[in-house]
């Protein structure tokens, strides 16, 4: 066989293997991302003070991937503010969320609330002159109505199992572009924070395995991870 031959042969095979590997992930991924933990709930002793949580954005926040709702990002958070308060949790997040569609917010001002969005622009390169236009619009939104605002994204696309080879150098290479829209964004904000996933991947592997079975979205340990990072910045 000639070299040539041999060379769209490999390219051949590989194409094959990588559609048959995207097509399984692809499939566990739309039965996982039916499940959400979204709606209203309390939590904690009605004689201790009131503290109102908001949680919006994409599925990783409506709790995709974890077992149930209190292994979920919004349960575990809400479950360790309610040691001192008595918390009203409202999660307004709906997989496939985009920044554009962080629209949803809550009728009255909160007092922390927790945004997590941005991996889905990343997955499907919204051009970065709209993601910083609609970062700031969402921004400035959100940045009224709560005390303290935390903002988390995007997470490590490339990072995850379902991801082509072929695509993980892009998305890494992509990830801090949006991230550095959002960090500037939040930075106009004095009650807002910010935090970028990259920074905290040591932190992640002492997590154990965190990955859903479908490749992408995080598990129950995976969302415990989330939680933790996103409580150390209500102290």
């Amino acid at each position: 066989m000639k070299p040539l031959a041999v060379v769209f042969a490999i390219i051949a095979a590989y194409s094959v293997a990588q559609l048959l590997f995207s097509a399984y992930f692809f499939l566990k991924s739309s039965q996982l991302t039916k499940q959400s933990f979204a709606g209203q709930t309390e939590h904690g002793n009605k004689t201790k003070p009131k503290l109102k949580l908001f949680l919006a954005g994409d599925s990783v926040a409506a709790g995709v991937g974890a077992s149930s709702f209190n292994a979920s990002i919004g349960g575990r958070i809400a479950s360790a503010l309610a040691k001192e308060n008595h918390v009203i949790f409202t999660n307004a997040a709906k997989s496939g969320s985009r920044m554009v569609d962080m629209t949803d917010v809550p009728r009255e001002k909160q007092d922390v609330m927790v945004l997590f969005i941005a991996s889905n622009d990343l997955y499907h390169f919204t051009s970065l002159r709209k993601f910083e236009n609609d970062t700031e619009a969402a921004v400035e939104r959100y940045s009224k109505l709560a005390d303290k605002v935390i903002i988390v994204g995007p997470a490590d696309v490339a990072g995850a199992t379902a991801i082509p080879l072929i695509m993980k150098s892009l998305y890494n290479l992509q990830w801090q572009k949006y991230a550095a829209i959002m960090r500037t964004a939040a930075a106009k904000h004095p009650n807002m924070a910010y935090v970028y996933p990259a920074e905290h991947k040591a932190k992640l592997r002492t997590y154990g395995h965190t990955e859903a079975d479908d490749g992408f979205h995080p598990n129950d340990n995976g969302h415990r991870f989330w939680a933790d990072l996103i409580l150390s910045e209500t102290k």
